[in-house]
């Protein structure tokens, strides 16, 4: 009887402990990748900024902005009712906007100084992250 008991409770034990091992799921951060061909206008000291057709908005008030291209690019972040935001980030940089608005949905815009058809990237993190990006 008392091999009985203990094989139960060893039983028990092994299906319990793993479970309590297990770390409690941490909620998503969301992520978007923008990509956007550059725009120019014939007359060369006009600044065209090019929209992408994502909007990203931020669950902790921060919004991490990753430069994915080999020259320095300028962010726009647009908000409904509020001043438009603009980041000059150098080529393959991170910068973190720490006043974003919670819940807030922000239309992106990008420019840089290229060519005409040239592609244009930026990831954008909900939070304070960023990925390594080769």
């Amino acid at each position: 009887m008392k091999k009985l008991i203990s094989v139960v409770l060893i039983c028990m034990l092994s299906m319990v402990l793993p479970a309590c091992a297990e770390k409690q799921a941490q909620p998503r951060e969301e992520q978007w990748e923008i990509s956007v061909s550059c725009i120019t206008d014939p007359d060369p000291e006009a600044y065209v900024i090019t929209y992408g057709d994502v909007t990203v908005s931020s669950e902790t008030g921060i919004l991490t902005l990753q430069n994915r291209n080999d020259f320095d690019i300028a962010v726009h972040l647009s908000c409904d009712g509020q001043e438009e935001k603009v980041f000059e980030i150098q080529q393959g940089g991170v910068l973190a906007f720490h006043q974003a608005v919670k819940g807030a949905e922000y239309t992106v815009g990008l420019h840089a100084d290229v060519k005409e058809g040239t592609e244009i990237k930026l990831m954008v993190y909900d939070g304070e992250r960023a990925e390594v990006h080769k």
